[in-house]
This record gives C-alpha cells, sequence and structure tokens, in this order.
C-alpha cells in the first residue's frame, strides 16, 4: 500500500540512506530477575534483523516474564540529512522515533528517542529502551525506526515545514517471540474421571494465527492416575511423555496440511501455526501422506531424543 503513496516533500531514499553511514547495530534482551536485569543469550544469532525468542538458552518465558529490549546504532554522516539533497533545509533540526506495532499482540505505541539532530551533528548515537510486561505480547513485533521534523521551518518547494511529519525509516528489526516450534504450549487442568491429556485447536487462519496457548495447547489433566508419571525421571515416565507429544504433534500436523489455507511453499508470517507446522515437518522429516504415516514417522525421529 506504501509504494502507492506520492509524497509533496523530500523523504529518505536509498541514496541518502547510503550517505548516512549507520553503523553499529547493537541489540541485547534483558529480563527482571529480583532486583536485577538478567540478560537473555540467544542461540546462533547473527542477525541483525530479526531475533527468535525461542532460541534463547536462557530461563525467559514470555508468559512469565517481562522483556527488556535495547537497540543501539549510529548515525555517522548525519549532515546528509539536510540541504538540497537532504530532507531538510538547514535550519531544520530532526528527531528520531521507533514505531513498535504487532499485528498478533494487537499492540502499537510511538516513542520519540532524539530530538537534537541539526547540520552541525556528527556521529549521532541513537540509543532505545523499552520494558514489556509479561504477556504483554506474542507472535511477531516489529521495531520500525524512523526520522521526523522536530521545528518549524519556513515553507521552502519539496521540504516539510510542519513538526511531527515523518521523514522516512531509518532501519528496523523484529522479534519473534513464540520462538520456531521448539517449544510446545502445554497448561494443566484439573479435570476429574477425564483422560490424561487433550489437543486443544483454537484457530482461524494458520497461516497468520500465532503458535501460543490461545491457538493450541496441550492439556494435562493433573486429576488423573498417571499425572505423575510424566515428570518423573525414569525411561517409562518419558516414554509417557514421548507418546504424549508425538500424538499431540501428530494431530494437529494432520489437521494443518489438510487446511485448505495452507501451502507446503507457501510464505508463512513467523511465528504463526503454519511457520511452526512447516518446521516440525522438515526438522523431523515428517511423511505426511496420512495419519497414520505422520505419526509413525514422528515418532521415529522424537523418540531417540529422549531415550
Amino acid at each position: 500500500m506504501a509504494n502507492n503513496i506520492i509524497s509533496l516533500y523530500r523523504t529518505l531514499n536509498h541514496s541518502t540512506l547510503e550517505k548516512l553511514e549507520l553503523s553499529s547495530f547493537e541489540t541485547s534482551f534483558y529480563s527482571t530477575e529480583g532486583d536485577d536485569e538478567v540478560p537473555i543469550l540467544l542461540e546462533n544469532q547473527d542477525d541483525t534483523e530479526s531475533y527468535y525468542m525461542g532460541k534463547s538458552d536462557s530461563f525467559w518465558d514470555p508468559n512469565s516474564n517481562d522483556l527488556i529490549v535495547e537497540r543501539s546504532f549510529v548515525i555517522n554522516n548525519p549532515k546528509a540529512l539536510f540541504g538540497i539533497d537532504g530532507v531538510t533545509t538547514n535550519e531544520g533540526k530532526l528527531g528520531i522515533g521507533v514505531h513498535i506495532y504487532s499485528r498478533s499482540s494487537n499492540f502499537q505505541t510511538t516513542i520519540p528517542l532524539t530530538v537534537a539532530i541539526t547540520e552541525f551533528s556528527i556521529n549521532h548515537l541513537v540509543k532505545f529502551r523499552h520494558v514489556f510486561q509479561p504477556a504483554e505480547i506474542k507472535g511477531e513485533v516489529i521495531f520500525s525506526f524512523f526520522i521526523y521534523l522536530a521545528n518549524n521551518i519556513k515553507n521552502i518547494p519539496m521540504f516539510a515545514s510542519i513538526p511531527g511529519i515523518r521523514l522516512g525509516e531509518l532501519i528496523s528489526f523484529k522479534i519473534i517471540v513464540d520462538g520456531d516450534g521448539s517449544i510446545f504450549p502445554v497448561v494443566e487442568v484439573e479435570k476429574s474421571g477425564e483422560p490424561l491429556w487433550n489437543v486443544i485447536t483454537n484457530w482461524t487462519d494458520v497461516n497468520s494465527d500465532t503458535f501460543d496457548t490461545d491457538n493450541v495447547r496441550i492439556e494435562i489433566n493433573s486429576k488423573h492416575h498417571m499425572y505423575d508419571y510424566i515428570y518423573k525421571s525414569t525411561k517409562p515416565s518419558q516414554y509417557l511423555l514421548v507418546e504424549v507429544l508425538s500424538n499431540a504433534i501428530s494431530q494437529i500436523i494432520f489437521q494443518v496440511v489438510n487446511d485448505n489455507d495452507f501451502e507446503m511453499d507457501g510464505e508463512f508470517i513467523p511465528g504463526s501455526i503454519a511457520s511452526v507446522v512447516l518446521y516440525w515437518i522438515l526438522t523431523f522429516e515428517v511423511n505426511v501422506a496420512s495419519l497414520e504415516a505422520i505419526n509413525y514417522s514422528l515418532r521415529d525421529k522424537i523418540e531417540p531424543l529422549f531415550m
């Protein structure tokens, strides 16, 4: 949609962005533990644009812990923003803000960061910090850093003159809160006289609905006489857990691959149900020809992981 918008004033373009010489993109994640902020370390993270929180080797859980996000970067040549080839005149002052939004969380906010960039600025450091409360976000959360006019300037053709007008995006990155399918939502319920476990599916669109407890989960019945055996450190208990997981995952895979909206080679939103099921299929080399084939091929791969 944005590609169809024609701006009547100068905004950031690829050439100007290159001249800014942006560098030192550093992103850090923390969570509060008592009076301390403990770093959340992500495994195999070498991408500055996408961060999969499910790959954390830390204690962090999106429903129980807060999430502190910090990001910094440097504009090494801010002078490129001013003058005839820039986005404002030499009398302009520019600010930087960040738009944080998430369709899956039904959440968005805009935060101003700096209002001190002038034609005389050099090596401008941008620092950002935001705290998300437990269970505040899920799925994909996008952070878009933009530049805006911060002061009134006289009207000059092709330059914005009203404070607050956005003049283009500097950088963006995203976090995927619900991981990549390596964690399965499990909740405990109390249902006397009912089976030990049950799979609950409650999605509308597998391609956009997030893989979380609202849309898909295993319910473990703590009132069942076999409940205590699931979490014991014994071979029979481990095998029982494998049976629960493999059968539950098999049911979900079967439902999704037979969903009219699902395509194996389609493009999925990270953290969506479809993306997680595809992750399972590829990781465990699942044969999706039938429910029986799904269950057998999945158990064949999962059992050795627990035994």
